[in-house]
């Protein structure tokens, strides 16, 4: 299975006025290139083999890619525009009919809120450059990448069924809360 991993970039989250009001730091264009350059290469390094990216005004994507080398196709797409939330959520539908497994978004609660319009079950991962995140959080961008990548490099059935564990009645390599432990885990947090 390919892995196809869209990317949402907004080049105007975290830079109105609330940021000098709420003291709260600064996401610059710089930033988000850099930022989308560590995305990419986490994805594809996790098995990606496919990015769609979105185009803006100032190129975030495009700068952000075209300075590493990278073993995958990128295809840039073109939805409607409108300048306005629309283009988040046209565009959320664009990337599911495109194939996208995983969307990496970097904005905040907004834009996550129109991705989620556009596609309401979207596999997200969403990264912080908005203002005063509730639900984006600060996730180190290569680590993003990663987690989008692996969720399409490897069918959703790679877990295989390891049965029931008879001491406790979840399945076995899962913590008791029914979730699959880390490697080496209890799932008490105790490691």
């Amino acid at each position: 299975m390919t892995g196809t991993v869209g990317i949402i970039a907004n080049p105007v989250s975290g830079r109105d006025v609330r940021r000098l009001l709420a003291n709260a730091a600064r996401s610059s264009l710089a930033d988000k290139v850099t930022i989308i350059r560590r995305v990419a290469i986490g994805a594809v390094e996790a098995g990606a083999t496919r990015l769609l990216v979105l185009p803006d005004p100032h190129g975030l994507c495009r700068r952000a890619l075209s300075t590493v080398h990278l073993d995958v196709e990128v295809e840039e797409l073109d939805p409607p525009v409108t300048h306005d939330e629309r283009d988040t959520i046209n565009a959320a539908g664009v990337l599911r009919d495109r194939g996208a497994g995983a969307v990496v978004v970097l904005g905040g609660d907004g834009t996550n809120r129109a991705l989620a319009k556009g596609w309401p079950d979207v596999p997200l991962v969403p990264l912080s450059t908005g203002t005063n995140n509730v639900f984006p959080a600060h996730v180190e961008p290569t680590i993003g990448g990663v987690a989008a990548g692996l969720s399409r490099s490897a069918p959703s059935s790679r877990r295989p069924d390891r049965g029931s564990s008879p001491s406790t009645g979840t399945a076995a390599g899962s913590c008791p809360t029914g979730r699959p432990c880390a490697s080496g885990s209890s799932g008490t947090g105790r490691g």
